[in-house]
């Protein structure tokens, strides 16, 4: 389960400068954002688990690399959206990207068995 901060301090957004270590978890804050966001999930997150759906019908295994472009979309939208004092290549590490794929799958897997996709 994922605990949201909704208290979070914005003041102390303003005096990060760019380089400065956020003061959150960044791979669970993308999840959120990529999962509750109405534009962002009907535009790039729904239609990419309808592919995982596809791949899972036939019985194949999803190349999760391919949701890559995915999380690299979402991170450069988050940064705009919540005005991050960071450049969107120096969100996430790939380690990081693949940690945020992991968890996004792992949430759906009961959705993909049940074919709600």
């Amino acid at each position: 389960m994922v605990k949201i901060n909704e208290f979070h301090d914005l003041s102390q957004d303003m005096d990060m400068k760019t380089g400065d270590k956020l003061p959150f978890n960044v791979v669970d804050d993308l999840v959120v954002y990529m999962k509750n966001d109405p534009e962002f999930y009907r535009r790039q997150l729904y239609p990419k688990m309808c592919d995982v759906q596809e791949v899972v019908k036939k019985g194949k295994k999803y190349d999760k690399k391919s949701l890559l472009p995915t999380v690299e979309c979402a991170i450069r939208e988050y940064v705009d959206k919540f005005k991050i004092k960071k450049m969107p290549e120096e969100m996430c590490t790939r380690e990081e990207k693949m940690m945020v794929i992991d968890q996004i799958l792992k949430g759906e897997i009961e959705n993909f068995r049940n074919g709600e996709y």
